[in-house]
């Protein structure tokens, strides 16, 4: 029973440490500001190349650039950069309003001293003629 009792202890310690580690659910309004309202203004009224120096700042997969020379990865693919930029400025002029609904946090946790924070999202692109909804969800990490 001594021993059950140690392990439920030291378990909830390090769960609770790991808690107190974890930035996502603090820093969730901040990043909704950076990822969603910042990308809606910018398509709102902001150009396409605003959105272009959005995503080389903000988003993770600039990380893996390095490897995929002359490509950007663009939704779930990489493309090749001149389709990759035909494809961003036909999305930003066609868009006519972005509508962003995202949750609280789906998952967050620590990993090799990274904190991998997982939202879903749900994101409707509305055009002259047609509405697009991706439903999916954005990985946020940030390095210990």
């Amino acid at each position: 029973m001594k021993v059950i009792f140690a392990l439920v202890f030291l378990f909830s310690l390090q769960i609770a440490h790991a808690d107190s580690e974890l930035h996502c659910e603090k820093d969730f309004d901040h990043i909704q500001h950076i990822f969603y309202q910042k990308e809606h203004d910018i398509f709102k009224n902001g150009t396409v190349n605003d959105l272009s120096t959005h995503i080389e700042t903000y988003y993770y997969s600039q990380q893996f650039k390095h490897l995929h020379p002359k490509s950007v990865f663009f939704i779930d693919h990489w493309l090749p950069e001149q389709e990759y930029l035909n494809e961003l400025s036909a999305l930003f002029d066609d868009q006519t309003q972005i509508t962003y609904k995202t949750s609280k946090t789906f998952a967050n946790f620590v990993l090799d001293n990274i904190e991998i924070c997982i939202v879903k999202n749900d994101i409707e692109l509305e055009s002259l003629t047609e509405i697009t909804s991706i439903l999916g969800a954005d990985f946020f990490i940030r390095a210990e």
